[in-house]
């Protein structure tokens, strides 16, 4: 996720990296809500000082036997003020965090541009791609040649999209989960 500080500090990199990608950010808008919600926090701030000096010039009434009503309804009124805000707080910073993780990476400065796979440059190869006197064979196949792995016996007591490992190749599994 980006930092919105970094954001707020340097609109016009974000601006320019969006932009190399391709994508359609409003980086002012996000500052925006960021100013928002900064500012409801501050007033929660503020309201939540108010309660506690109003809660307690209740206590120093109480104890002086002076009446309490007017105080009492201010808190009232001060505690009412602060969940609306607590929940205009939350809606904001929910919202500012949807769309700080739905943004992507900024790339750096020397990755050139390129709206898709086919437009992009190759920059830099280095060696070549191995060449075998066989047809490479991916993982499932290795894998139940050698018995190892058993995607019918998984399907039928997990569903799709699960495997049984066997032999070695569990109890490598087992080492690498242990050793990680």
């Amino acid at each position: 996720m980006l930092d919105i500080k970094d954001i707020r500090e340097n609109p016009e990199k974000y601006t320019q990296a969006f932009t190399k990608r391709h994508l359609e950010v409003n980086v002012a808008n996000i500052i925006s809500n960021d100013t928002s919600l900064r500012d409801v926090q501050t007033e929660l701030q503020s309201l939540q000082e108010k309660r506690n000096q109003a809660s307690k010039q209740i206590g120093e009434f109480k104890r002086a036997g002076k009446d309490t009503q007017k105080l009492t309804e201010q808190v009232t009124q001060i505690k009412s003020d602060l969940q609306n805000l607590q929940q205009e707080e939350e809606s904001l910073k929910t919202k500012l965090q949807q769309t700080l993780l739905s943004l992507p990476n900024v790339p750096l400065n020397e990755v050139p541009e390129g709206k898709d796979e086919s437009q992009n440059k190759k920059v830099l190869t280095n060696g070549s791609p191995t060449e075998f006197s066989f047809k490479a064979l991916d993982h499932v196949t290795i894998g139940k040649n050698l018995k190892l792995i058993d995607f019918e016996a998984a399907a039928n007591m997990s569903g799709a999209r699960f495997v049984i490992l066997k032999g070695d190749l569990a109890r490598l599994e087992r080492a690498l989960g242990q050793f990680m």
